[in-house]
C-alpha cells in the first residue's frame, strides 16, 4: 500500500495526504487497467480530486462509491490489498 502521509495546503484547503490514496494504489488495489479508472472517473462519478496535478482519491469517498455502486467485491479485493 502507498499511503501519502503529510499536510497539503491548496486553495486555501487544508488536505491531510495520508486520508488519500493515489492513482496506482487504486489500480492495483481494484486489480483494473489505467482505462477503467479513466472511465470512472469520466462517466461514473468515481470520486477524485486534482490537486496541483496530482489525482488524489479519498479513501472514505473510494469506499462509499464501491459500496453504493454494487461493487462488494472489488471493495473486498480493495481492502484485502490496501487493508
Amino acid at each position: 500500500m502507498r499511503e501519502l502521509d503529510y499536510i497539503f495546503y491548496y486553495n486555501g484547503r487544508v488536505y491531510m495526504l495520508e486520508n488519500y490514496y493515489d492513482r496506482l494504489t487504486i489500480l492495483e488495489g481494484l486489480g483494473i487497467h489505467q482505462s477503467t479508472l479513466s472511465r470512472w472517473m469520466k462517466n461514473e462519478d468515481f470520486p477524485y480530486v486534482r490537486i496541483r496535478g496530482r489525482v488524489l482519491f479519498n479513501k472514505d469517498e473510494v469506499k462509499n462509491y464501491l459500496i453504493e455502486h454494487s461493487h462488494n467485491h472489488r471493495l473486498e479485493t480493495f481492502t484485502d490489498v490496501v487493508g
